[in-house]
């Protein structure tokens, strides 16, 4: 009896290492099914969203070649054009330029005349109306003031030249 539970155990031994076997095999197999499971996931994730940025890429180099194509025509055609108009604009700035020196140049002359004009208003007057009023008393102050409207003389100010005026233009524009 002790050969057959020596053998018996020695059978067991055997069946239980077969059953450790296919157990294991068992285990490996589900862990290789789950990995290859996980893999084949983690593999369709990867590969949207490699193609999405394969998308934003080519979207991007689209973007690219725009600007580059607008670089060319900025370069090419509306940069010699902005120059043109440029020129053409600073000749316009250069007139409006002397415009406003005329205008100042006249603005000038009519302070002129508009103080001239008010000194020869104040200078010959008629005498105020109160001092009429009181004519009989103040008749030594009325001939003060004729004497000294008399004496008066007006002078009519320097006032600009049209002919003048266009002729400094055209020096400074030359």
């Amino acid at each position: 009896m002790a050969r057959n539970s020596q053998s018996d155990v020695e059978m067991d031994i055997g069946i239980l290492q077969s059953d450790i076997c296919s157990i294991k095999m068992n285990i490996s197999d589900e862990i290789v099914c789950k990995i290859q499971n996980k893999i084949d996931f983690e593999s369709a994730c990867l590969l949207k969203s490699i193609e999405k940025l394969q998308g934003q890429l080519e979207i991007f180099k689209n973007l690219l070649e725009m600007i580059q194509v607008d670089t060319q025509l900025c370069q090419e055609v509306l940069l010699p054009q902005l120059l043109t108009s440029f020129r053409n604009v600073s000749s316009l700035f250069t007139k409006i330029d002397q415009l406003e020196s005329v205008v100042e140049t006249i603005k000038d002359n009519i302070d002129l005349l508009e103080k001239e004009v008010t000194t020869a208003e104040i200078n010959l007057s008629p005498v105020n109306p109160l001092k009429r009023l009181f004519q009989p008393l103040l008749s030594a102050v009325r001939e003060t003031n004729i004497t000294q409207t008399s004496s008066y003389g007006f002078t009519s100010p320097k006032i600009f030249n049209t002919t003048d005026l266009l002729s400094q233009i055209q020096r400074q524009s030359e």
